[in-house]
């Protein structure tokens, strides 16, 4: 009768412990692969409609389903590690070893009045050595490498519309247009604006400019305020700002030439 204490019993046990383990990491590794493969899927479409209707996309948008999905599976891979009984029948059906580990596990679980003497002997023997076999050249199965080259080829995917949805942040700002006030030419007081200067000794002190005078001077002063105030504020176009400069130009120009033309009455005045 087999016994649990039995030497070929403990290391029957070890050899399947490690299958176990073996087989538990192909089962993460496949979780991990297929949440990967679907939280960069739903990254692409996150990112490629970002990139089709140029809009600007946070990073926990197209980042937050990669960790949820990955946070997921490592979860549920917790209650994916298999009972010696699951490990044994995987090994068997894996290596085409027609159910010799899951034999013997199942002899050296508890049913030991099954078989006894040197039946079990050889049952165990066999099942040492098959399981000894199977956990030296346990690979992972092929459906782990397909997955994780799924998972790959989304991930460089994603990583390809980042850089594209990134791009418009690394190009060179804009130069911004300049205003159309900053096109317009400087008016430099012209030499027939600027009076003459009189060395000529004056019998009548000069008086000041008028009221008369001085409101509309500063008539044309608020209408150049008023002008620049509605080209600040959008509400005149272009033209119809350079139409009222004119005017302005004009009305300024004739107020100088009475200007001088009164002063030089009142110099001849003087005389």
């Amino acid at each position: 009768m087999t016994s649990p204490l039995d030497p070929e019993v403990r290391q029957l046990r070890r050899h399947v412990g490690t299958l176990r383990r073996q087989i538990w990491l192909e089962r993460a590794l496949r979780l991990g692969a297929r949440a990967l493969a679907l939280g960069f899927g739903v990254a692409v479409v996150l990112l490629a409609l970002a990139w089709g209707t140029l809009t600007p996309i946070d990073p926990t948008y197209y980042g937050g389903p990669v960790m949820a999905a990955v946070g997921f599976a490592l979860v549920l891979s917790l209650f994916r590690y298999p009972s010696p009984m699951e490990a044994a029948r995987a090994a068997d059906h894996r290596l085409g070893l027609r159910e010799r580990i899951g034999t013997a596990v199942e002899l050296a679980g508890g049913d030991r009045g099954r078989l006894q003497g040197s039946i079990a002997r050889r049952q165990l023997a066999t099942a040492l050595d098959a399981a000894g076999w199977a956990r030296e050249h346990w690979r992972g199965g092929p459906r782990v490498g397909r997955d994780l080259g799924v998972a790959a080829a989304l991930g460089l995917l994603a990583a390809g519309l980042v850089l594209l949805t990134g791009l418009e942040n690394r190009l060179p700002a804009p130069i911004p247009r300049p205003s159309l006030w900053s096109l317009l030419p400087r008016q430099d007081p012209s030499p027939e604006q600027v009076p003459p200067e009189d060395t000529t000794p004056r019998v009548v002190q000069e008086r000041p400019s008028s009221p008369d005078q001085s409101g509309r001077t500063a008539g044309v002063t608020r209408a150049l305020d008023d002008l620049r105030r509605g080209r600040e504020s959008g509400g005149i176009g272009p033209q119809d700002a350079a139409n009222r400069l004119g005017q302005a130009e004009a009305e300024l120009g004739r107020q100088t030439t009475e200007s001088r033309a009164q002063r030089e009455a009142i110099d001849r005045l003087g005389r």
